[in-house]
């Protein structure tokens, strides 16, 4: 099963594959993966925020991202899926950052640069 995440303005922009927990952008491209709430980039293994209740919160607490029903707006029709790519191994993940405050706010970031962060070094 897959659940479609969508941005703030309810395009769907990526997908989680459900039985690994594996996020995909909508081309196919693996990009992050959860492990008990947290999100981890694919590539370099960095914590990029928490999946809570349908909704994709960054490292500020603000929203980024959302399951269909969880969505402010009206989520947009989700085009067909490709096949997902193959992919490299994921990298272990880095330590988490503590568990901020969840807000209502959603974040002014597009998903996209959400998981891009993954390949920034702090």
């Amino acid at each position: 099963m897959e659940a479609t995440l969508f941005d703030r303005y309810g395009a769907p922009k990526a997908y989680i594959d459900e039985e690994t927990n594996f996020i995909y952008l909508w081309h196919g491209k693996v990009i992050a993966y959860i492990d008990d709430e947290k999100v981890y980039g694919w590539k370099e293994g960095i914590h990029l925020g928490w999946f809570i209740d349908g909704i994709l919160y960054d490292f500020k607490g603000t929203r980024v991202g959302f399951i269909s029903n969880k969505c402010p707006v009206t989520p947009h029709s989700e085009p067909s899926k490709p096949t997902k790519l193959t992919a490299y191994p994921k990298a272990a993940h880095n330590l988490p950052f503590s568990r901020v405050s969840l807000s209502e706010i959603t974040s002014n970031k597009h998903l996209e640069e959400f998981f891009s962060l993954d390949t920034i070094s702090f």
